[in-house]
């Protein structure tokens, strides 16, 4: 792994090194931008709750997407979430989405940070930046800014090329991880220490409630052996072969007596539709479709 900065020349580091000169915790304000999926955002959140216990003092400032709001509304470890919807001007620019995208950036950047300075901004992605975060990064002031460099991946140095250059420091680890434990490395790599990486999800009572009145409408109850599911993905390469899911879901309603809840999007109405007819016959009652 190496870290290198603007002027474009590495320096090498062991796992142990930290960006020298920085004091992470007395920083004031920090920035994390969070554009991707909901899935991702899940990651994301072992790195949120090992900032927070490195920055105790620091005004922490979180960039989602509008979809991704409901998972970190109530995330414990922030001070503040802003939200970056690309399309908010969709109807006004048409088709020209190049400038729809720089029009989009621009005016959240005016208006959702109002030319505040930032003591950090991270940029945790570490594949390709699809998401135009960067170009969020390079509107805003900070004494540090820090992500993935675009050289970790093929992929990533042709569609990002030249995206270095919006960066005080960028992290070149080109070793193939999970996402948790890329996450946690940017906490290495500005001097901070990682005590856990599990992951965390924060409901409300609301939330708890509207768990409740669900497997209350099943008549599923405590001591039932619940097991959810989410088959689909954003892109159709990441899908499993539906059959295969199908076989699983019936050898846990069938062998093991499981109740099986299915989550989709609307998107994945097609889905949903081969599992209710592969599960329904002889099995209603014993999966559910949300």
């Amino acid at each position: 792994m190496r870290i290198s900065n603007r002027s474009d020349k590495p320096i090498i580091i062991s796992d142990k090194d930290t960006i020298t000169g920085l004091n992470i915790v007395n920083m004031k304000r920090i920035l994390v931008i969070r554009l991707d999926e909901i899935g991702d955002v899940v990651l994301s959140t072992p790195f949120l709750r090992e900032l927070r216990r490195n920055c105790p003092k620091a005004w922490i400032t979180l960039i989602v997407k509008p979809e991704c709001y409901a998972l970190v509304e109530t995330c414990p470890y922030i001070n503040e979430v802003r939200l970056f919807n690309r399309n908010t001007i969709y109807s006004v620019v048409g088709a020209l989405s190049k400038i729809k995208n720089q029009l989009s950036i621009l005016l959240f950047c005016l208006f959702s940070i109002r030319g505040r300075k930032f003591d950090l901004v991270i940029l945790p992605r570490w594949d390709w930046d699809l998401y135009y975060a960067t170009r969020i990064v390079k509107l805003i002031r900070a004494r540090i800014k820090i992500a993935f460099s675009e050289y970790v991946n093929e992929y990533k140095q042709k569609l990002n090329a030249r995206f270095d250059r919006c960066f005080s420091h960028v992290i070149d680890d080109r070793s193939v991880k999970h996402e948790v434990e890329h996450n946690l490395e940017v906490i290495r790599c500005i001097g901070g220490r990682v005590e856990a990486d599990g992951l965390e999800l924060w409901i409300t009572d609301e939330d708890r409630k509207f768990a409740e009145l669900v497997l209350q409408q099943q008549c599923i109850g405590e001591g039932a052996l619940l097991i959810a599911s989410s088959p689909g993905a954003s892109e159709a390469k990441r899908v499993w072969p539906k059959e295969r899911y199908a076989e699983i879901y019936k050898w846990l309603i069938d062998d093991m007596g499981a109740r099986l809840i299915l989550f989709g999007c609307v998107s994945e109405k097609n889905l949903s539709e081969y599992f209710m007819s592969e599960l329904w016959p002889g099995r209603q009652g014993k999966f559910l479709i949300l």
